[in-house]
């Protein structure tokens, strides 16, 4: 169970970082909304190849503080749970390794 717990944490963040049900057909951009990851580029794109000759925008600036704290907040959460999940399933997994018995065949004597 907690491993499955785990895989649904992993996917949350990952999906808030970029759309993990894309297909590659050109009507995944009208499925699902833009998500972190592309919305970073698109700002990129307009404040370094659109207007390179002009600095960024008030508005692009307040984009970028608010990308950004979202991006801190995925960080966060990942950070999160490679402490404090991940350590609790190799708890587990070590206790569960103690606990098993290898029992050994004894070899027979026969052809």
């Amino acid at each position: 169970q907690k491993i499955n717990d785990l895989e649904s944490k992993l996917l949350q963040i990952e999906g808030e970082l970029y759309d993990i049900n894309l297909t590659g057909a050109r009507e995944d951009a009208f499925r699902n909304p833009i998500k972190l990851y592309g919305r970073l580029l698109a700002l990129a794109h307009e404040v370094g190849t659109a207007s390179a000759d002009y600095p960024p925008t008030d508005q692009q600036v307040e984009v970028s503080k608010i990308l950004n704290g979202r991006l801190t907040k995925q960080n966060q959460l990942y950070r999160e749970m490679l402490t404090t999940d991940i350590e609790s399933i190799n708890r587990l997994l070590t206790k569960a390794k103690s606990e098993v018995k290898i029992v050994e065949r004894k070899k027979t004597g026969g052809a």
